[in-house]
């Protein structure tokens, strides 16, 4: 598992940098362009009109440096896994940071695809026992699903924590107004 995250470790190193700059190479060109199409109307870029173009690249480059860090992600997983110590597994850590950095790291493609996302952390959550990594993963997981079942962007996405005392857990709960089961 060791080895195999480090062969996958460079290239997603070298995915995040190289979308990053292309971002800022698309931020500058596009200017250039937009001019170009208020001066002279819609014009085709590779097989799509400019206008479709402004939409979809940026959200293209948001695509690939998230998935990137997802894959980042994924590998230090494996590193952990690894380690004789079984890695951060046993380690208590605080469920809402956790859940804040999956939001983070889907913050592109959630704008691209909902502008009605909520996130609601309860206060005072306990902390846990467990793999923060693990978290989350599982909650960008359930994130990404559920904008994928959204078929308008008024529809919600709602990612909560909470306390359960009665039975002394702490739940994530996501919960989407798309299609689907």
């Amino acid at each position: 598992a060791s080895g195999i995250a480090h062969e996958i470790d460079d290239p997603a190193d070298e995915i995040v940098f190289n979308s990053s700059l292309l971002g800022e190479v698309w931020r500058d060109a596009g200017k250039v362009l937009q001019g170009h199409y208020r001066e002279r109307g819609d014009f085709s870029v590779g097989a799509l009109r400019f206008s479709e173009v402004m939409k979809v690249v940026p959200e293209l480059l948001s695509g690939i440096t998230g998935g990137a860090r997802r894959i980042k992600k994924t590998v230090e997983g494996l590193k952990d896994l690894s380690r004789s110590d079984g890695g951060d597994r046993g380690r208590e850590f605080d469920v809402n940071r956790a859940v804040a950095r999956a939001v983070s790291a889907l913050s592109g493609r959630i704008k691209g695809y909902t502008d009605n996302f909520h996130v609601e952390c309860a206060v005072g959550l306990p902390r846990v026992r467990g793999s923060a990594l693990e978290i989350e993963q599982v909650v960008e997981n359930l994130v990404v699903s559920a904008l994928r079942a959204l078929n308008d962007r008024s529809r919600g996405i709602w990612v909560s924590t909470a306390y359960d005392r009665g039975r002394g857990e702490v739940e994530i709960a996501v919960k989407d107004e798309g299609l689907g089961m």
